[in-house]
């Protein structure tokens, strides 16, 4: 269960300060994004009862580990899929994380199916392979569409798609394998 907080955020130029809200804080958040690199500060916001806050957190490159564990449960789907975006999100996501997050919901299933390259690439700790099996046979057929047309698709998989029960997921891995062949 998240405890979120609310966010006392201060801006100060030589000596002189202003209060922000938390809309100001986010817009200053996106920004200047790469500027926050204090693991306690994105911590914090990490933590913040705003979700465009949290969201903007998520697309840092400078999340540790614990914070990155922390907006994997977040219940704001966008904050979770802007994880996978991340690059140094991925290469710290552990394989039990990822299935969590696929198995939350198609939407996130989605999202896992479109970041796979970035997760092959970054995560050398992620079975791949298994994230494969589990997305080719999802009960949405859009992610298995997004696996049909990834020509990286292991061809067992590929093979299978093309015996789907969605016409659309047929024709694109139908394609897809002529494309690799």
């Amino acid at each position: 269960m998240n405890n979120f907080k609310s966010i006392d955020a201060t801006l100060s130029v030589n000596g002189k300060s202003v209060k922000l809200g938390t809309q100001s804080l986010c817009h200053i958040l996106m920004s200047f994004l790469d500027l926050f690199t204090d693991p306690n500060i994105l911590a914090e916001l990490a933590n913040a009862e705003d979700f465009e806050l949290r969201r903007c957190v998520a697309r840092s490159e400078n999340l540790n580990a614990e914070t990155i564990s922390l907006l994997l449960q977040d219940p704001s789907e966008s904050v979770v899929e802007y994880l996978f975006r991340s690059k140094n999100a991925t290469k710290h996501l552990k394989h039990e994380e990822i299935l969590y997050a696929l198995n939350r919901s198609a939407y996130l299933a989605e999202k896992v199916a479109n970041y796979l390259g970035q997760l092959r690439k970054h995560n050398p700790n992620v079975n791949i392979e298994e994230l494969y099996s589990i997305l080719a046979t999802h009960h949405d057929c859009r992610v298995r569409s997004i696996i049909a047309q990834d020509v990286t698709t292991p061809l067992a998989h590929l093979q299978a798609l093309v015996m789907d029960c969605d016409a659309d997921v047929t024709r694109q891995a139908r394609e897809t394998v002529a494309n690799i062949a």
